[in-house]
């Protein structure tokens, strides 16, 4: 059930994140401060390379604390035309950590120390 749970997030997060724009700041030669505002008030935060004024490459990608999630780690890339974590970590509020390799979620770790 949880599995379904976190699969569930990642679609709605592509599909809603797609009807809005990141509003990008340079802060060095390769690294950006990003902000993606929706339409409920949530916002996403973003730090690192990007791509087309979108989070691409290295970066920690923060959500507002209304979400399920607290941050994702690593190498972005874009997949139909939404931000997608590539290679890295998602760690959610609840203490899970789940680990993508190629686009695909390769592990999950649960707060009790089970994995998957």
């Amino acid at each position: 059930m949880k599995f379904k749970s976190l699969v569930l997030f990642f679609l709605l997060f592509c599909l809603e994140a797609e009807s809005n724009s990141w509003n990008c700041n340079k802060v060095d030669s390769d690294t950006y401060n990003c902000i993606q505002k929706f339409s409920d008030g949530s916002t996403v935060n973003y730090r690192g390379q990007t791509k087309n004024e979108k989070p691409y490459g290295n970066g920690i990608l923060k959500f507002d604390q209304n979400s399920g999630t607290n941050k994702m780690v690593g190498e972005f890339g874009e997949k139909e035309g939404n931000v997608w974590l590539i290679n890295g970590q998602t760690f959610f509020r609840d203490g899970t950590i789940t680990t993508r390799l190629n686009g695909k979620v390769n592990s999950f770790k649960y707060p009790n120390g089970s994995s998957y």
